[in-house]
């Protein structure tokens, strides 16, 4: 109760009411004082507060938590002995006194039993000192003092016998009572020394196992110092298993190695000698006999002749036993026992906060090392994810993979639908030729097993398993253990991520967890990686034909003409159109205009080397680079191409075979260019000369350069610019303002027939179709507040409106093929008389398609209804067209487009008067 108090359990009114109950003897006290030394409480206020200022400094000395006693003389000159003490945690401090007598008075008891012997000596003494006052006057002055050394504790005191009177036999009685008080305070001394001895190897104990919270520490202290305590020569620790299984040895002394290994873990079923310890009692052996035990025998057979297994516990739960021994036969009294008993508790509480604390730690360093591993987990996803080319992709994965398991090797398998095989396609510090000459049937062996069923397999040891293929493999590698885990792609394994170890591995749970995860991460990165290459395929290559595209074929071209200046090599260039293709298509329809181009196609790659980079250019048109090839060789092979190609028959919608023909232009690096330009124009010339000398022919431009130097190249047509692009650039327009739409649509067919109308050639009839088409590009980057707006615009939003072919100019730009349409476009808002946008050119300094473009593009918008005006009817339209004519407009197409509007009475609109190839399908007849 009074620890209660010092560790501050107990409210105040439970502590008044218990030091209350406290006798403090004749003149004791206490009280309990604050920090102010104001009283906080005491049994007898009234009669004590003057006391207080006596005790002034043993408060001071108590509140600063300092602790003593006192002696001192109170004022009735009656020695007091004064106790302070601080108490923990209320900052209080309490003040004790008792007299003096009373704390020098440990036997109480056998004190009172002395006075009463002295009390009768004395008497005794005084009724013969009246008889003979002489003769008893020395021997009764020898029992005083007698007397009062007793009082001070000299026991060994006798007093001298002179006769065999009543003097004498006093004396005996007095020397007999000083050898009993004697013998008992002996025994009583004693007790308290082994009581000191018990307690102060409870607190050794207590001490000794608080400062380390190792369980191994723990044990061995707690052992130790229990066998000291105990006299004990040896001794054990079992510890009760978690799971209630077993009992384990975990720390011993003074035991044989076969006792160790006899006690290394005991099943519940043969620890029956152990339900006294499970059930908390203590189990004492004083002395070998009927022995019930293997456990027994064993300590007999050390020499040990008594046990004492003690039950370790910690408040209410069941840690274990420990065994103390002893070499001599002997008895346990109640002491003792009390002592194993205080210890087996200590020892206990010990072990459980231990084992939480290493539960603790461990599950802190698991939480630690699971955090690091999915930590690394996410790098390493991170790492895949921005790896798209295969290789990389598979190299990062395997490498990771072994880092992540702390592997030394690791491979991915994947399998091949097709063939069924399964094969290494990446490894990592393993045999640099497994991946060509290792395969594996889905099925068979372990990785087979694991893609067949997609589940994951680890073998500890796999050197002698007969399931594993490629075993010489692993010797060869030095390599032992190993996990495999799927690759699933849905619901099926489309192949195996496995990590292999060069010592025999105990794998966990978590290991094959990680490595499922890693998996599943790798099959989006394969996912990804198939997808990249796909769509990096189809960026590079034409859609119908399956041959490299344009840009690509730009590009390359670049590469491979830097590759032949470094190298000093030559290079061939092919331009391939086929003769009357709009002709073939115009008969057969497109379908098998596809169906032919396709066949080209395969016939060219069938010809060509792998090294050769075959593309369509355009249309019906190919081109085709030879690496390290001079003209001669390559009109080689131009000429069997033509051959090939005349040769092959077509199917088309009547089930009969048509024909196609080819014209195949030549121009070599370094003796006809120098550059790619110049080498696209020059075997782009080659190839029109064979057209103009009757198609179905191969014309080198080595043999043809003089008719080119003195007559120039003609200009280039307008190629490559496909439909596709063009409409998502018009529908892109119509999408912005959808008030105007199909209003580019109608000005290129307007301007259309209007150059044919005009007569001007089919490629520049071509140019300006596509401007047309284009024409509005530019109102891309007009701002909606203007664009969409109701009413009239004003001034300075007329101004912004106007900017829109600069703007047309800028994204046009974006693609090289436009180049050509580009002027038509850009010049459309400039008046015939000067002084228009954006560069103010006049006359014929306007390109001749802009000038078309703007009668076009201005009547189209009059004959037109807008939100802010109605449309005008198609004769006004033209007078309004006469009133700017040679202001705004060129008066020749003007002139034009009332020509042609007049003759629309024989039933023909626009897009019938000038039939205009397709910009997709440029006619090269």
């Amino acid at each position: 109760r009074l620890h209660g108090v010092l560790v501050g359990r107990l409210k105040l009114a439970e502590i008044t009411a218990l030091l209350s109950r406290i006798d403090m003897g004749p003149g004791g006290y206490f009280y309990v004082v604050d920090r102010s030394t104001r009283m906080i409480s005491h049994p007898r206020s009234e009669q004590i507060y003057r006391t207080i200022r006596q005790d002034n400094q043993l408060v001071r000395r108590a509140l600063a938590g300092s602790s003593g006693v006192e002696e001192r003389v109170n004022r009735w000159g009656v020695h007091m002995l004064t106790a302070y003490a601080p108490i923990p945690g209320f900052g209080w401090a309490i003040v004790a006194q008792i007299p003096a007598a009373v704390a020098y008075a440990p036997m109480q008891a056998r004190s009172q039993e002395l006075l009463l012997w002295v009390g009768g000596a004395i008497g005794l003494a005084l009724l013969l000192g009246i008889v003979c006052s002489r003769l008893v006057a020395r021997p009764l002055r020898e029992v005083h003092e007698g007397v009062f050394k007793l009082a001070r504790g000299e026991f060994h005191h006798q007093l001298p016998v002179r006769r065999r009177d009543e003097i004498g036999q006093l004396a005996e009685q007095f020397n007999a009572m000083a050898a009993a008080l004697r013998n008992s305070y002996a025994t009583l001394e004693a007790q308290v020394a082994e009581r000191t001895r018990h307690l102060s190897a409870v607190y050794g104990i207590a001490t000794t196992v608080s400062e380390t919270l190792d369980l191994q520490e723990v044990l061995d202290r707690s052992l130790g110092r229990a066998l000291e305590a105990m006299d004990a020569q040896g001794g054990y620790v079992c510890l009760y298993h978690e799971a209630g299984t077993c009992f384990r040895l975990a720390a011993h002394r003074g035991v044989t190695q076969e006792f160790v290994q006899a006690m290394q873990e005991i099943p519940m079923a043969e620890t029956g000698a152990w339900e006294a310890p499970r059930a908390g009692a203590l189990l004492m052996a004083e002395a070998q006999g009927g022995l019930l035990h293997p456990r027994e025998r064993l300590t007999a057979q050390m020499g040990y002749q008594a046990s004492l297994e003690v039950p370790l516990k910690s408040r209410h739960r069941f840690v274990g036993v420990m065994g103390l021994l002893f070499g001599e036969a002997r008895r346990f009294p109640q002491t003792e026992t009390a002592l194993v008993m205080a210890i087996g508790q200590q020892v206990g509480m010990a072990i459980e906060q231990a084992q939480l604390h290493q539960a603790v730690r461990e599950t802190s360093t698991a939480l630690a090392s699971r955090n690091e591993e999915l930590t690394t987990l996410v790098a390493i996803a991170r790492d895949i994810a921005v790896a798209l080319e295969p290789h990389e992709f598979l190299h990062r994965l395997v490498e990771q993979a072994a880092h992540l398991l702390k592997g030394q090797a690791s491979a991915i398998w994947l399998a091949d639908e097709a063939s069924g095989l399964i094969r290494v396609a990446e490894s990592y510090q393993m045999s640099p030729d497994i991946q060509s000459e290792l395969a594996i049937r889905v099925g068979e062996h372990i990785v087979g097993r694991v893609v067949a069923t997609a589940t994951p397999i680890a073998l500890p040891d796999a050197l002698w398993d007969p399931r594993v293929a490629h075993r010489s493999r692993l010797l060869q590698d030095g390599l032992r253990a190993m996990i495999h885990v799927p690759l699933r792609d849905g619901h099926r394994a489309i192949g195996s991520l496995s990590v292999y170890f060069r010592e025999v591995h105990d794998f966990q749970l978590h290991e094959l967890e990680l490595l499922a995860a890693l998996g599943d991460h790798a099959v989006t990165g394969l996912r990804n990686c198939r997808l990249f290459e796909a769509m990096k395929q189809e960026a590079i290559t034409d859609g119908l034909t399956g041959l490299y595209n344009h840009r690509y074929f730009q590009q390359r071209m670049d590469e491979e003409l830097r590759r032949a200046q470094l190298e000093r090599q030559t290079l061939s260039l092919l331009f391939c159109d086929l003769d009357h293709f709009k002709l073939f298509n115009d008969l057969h329809g497109h379908d098998a205009g596809d169906q032919a181009l396709h066949q080209v196609a395969g016939l060219i790659r069938k010809i060509i080397r792998a090294v050769d980079l075959p593309a369509r250019y355009g249309g019906e048109e190919f081109a085709i680079i030879l690496p390290e090839t001079g003209d001669r060789e390559a009109f080689l092979v131009a000429e069997r191409l033509r051959r090939e190609v005349a040769g092959l028959g077509f199917h088309v919608r009547s089930s009969a075979l048509a024909t196609l023909t080819i014209s195949i232009g030549i121009a070599s690096f370094p003796q006809d260019a120098q550059d790619r330009q110049a080498l696209l124009d020059k075997a782009d010339w080659a190839m029109y000369c064979a057209k103009r000398k009757g198609r179905n022919q191969v014309r080198r431009f080595s043999v043809e350069q003089e008719s080119y130097s003195l007559g120039g190249p003609p200009p280039l047509p307008l190629r490559d610019v496909t439909l596709p692009v063009v409409h998502a650039l018009a529908a892109a327009v119509d999408a912005r303002d959808p008030s105007t739409a199909r209003h580019s649509e109608e000005v290129a067919q307007l301007a259309t027939a209007l150059a044919c109308h005009m007569g001007l050639p089919e490629e520049e009839v071509r140019r300006v179709t596509l401007a047309a088409r284009l024409h509005d590009v530019g109102k891309i980057g007009i701002p909606d507040a203007v664009l969409h707006k109701s009413g009239p615009l004003g001034r300075e939003e007329q101004q912004l409106l106007c900017t829109h072919p600069v703007i047309a100019r800028s994204i046009m730009g974006q693609v090289p093929e436009l180049e050509g349409v580009i002027p038509l476009v850009y010049h459309q808002q400039e008046r015939y008389e000067g002084g228009g946008h954006p560069e103010g050119l006049k006359g014929q300094a306007i390109p001749r398609g802009a000038r078309i473009i703007a009668v076009a593009n201005a009547y189209q918008a009059m004959i037109s209804a807008r939100p802010y005006r109605s449309a005008r009817t198609e004769r006004e339209a033209l007078e309004a067209l006469g009133l700017e004519r040679g202001k705004c407009f060129d008066p020749e197409v003007v002139d034009a487009l009332v020509a042609l509007v007049d003759g629309e009475s024989d039933g023909r609109r626009f897009s019938e008067a000038a039939p205009t190839p397709s910009p997709a399908d440029p006619a090269r007849s």
